[in-house]
């Protein structure tokens, strides 16, 4: 992966995010095919119709897609109650052929995030946003990191 990586004149590191982005991907795929059935499996969970995160979240699908992952999308309506959403996020955390479960934020107004992600089991947090692996994050302990800063 070094070829991603340039040095500057003035000694700045410069990273070819989408050279490096696209080798990881080729490296999923290969480990993921290799590994056989069953697939690794990323749920998506969308609630309401907030176009940013729609493209986000097909982003997302694509890329695990080209990873070699199945792909399993959950869209409610951004008239969802709080029961439904929660019943959503349950039943992927609950189900043995999801691995990764995200929830794509914000929910629309009137929904409690917080209730929703503490729903997520650490090991299927893939964001790393719930107060579990916030915990571990802090605590130094193996989970996963958001890809975004804190």
């Amino acid at each position: 992966m070094t070829e991603q990586f340039e040095l500057t004149e003035g000694g700045a590191v410069l990273m070819d995010g989408n050279r490096l982005r696209d080798e990881i991907v080729a490296e999923l795929n290969a480990e993921i095919t290799a590994a056989g059935r069953p697939a690794v499996c990323l749920a998506t969970v969308l609630v309401g119709d907030d176009k940013p995160s729609r493209i986000y979240v097909r982003n997302k699908q694509r890329k695990a897609a080209e990873a070699a992952m199945e792909s399993r999308h959950v869209e409610l309506g951004a008239d969802a109650s709080q029961s439904e959403v929660e019943e959503a996020v349950g039943g992927l955390a609950r189900d043995p052929g999801v691995h990764g479960i995200l929830v794509q934020l914000p929910l629309p107004e009137g929904l409690d995030a917080d209730a929703v992600l503490e729903l997520i089991p650490p090991e299927k947090d893939v964001d790393g946003l719930t107060p579990r692996s916030m915990g571990r994050l802090v605590r130094g302990q193996r989970g996963h990191v958001p890809c975004t800063p804190l």
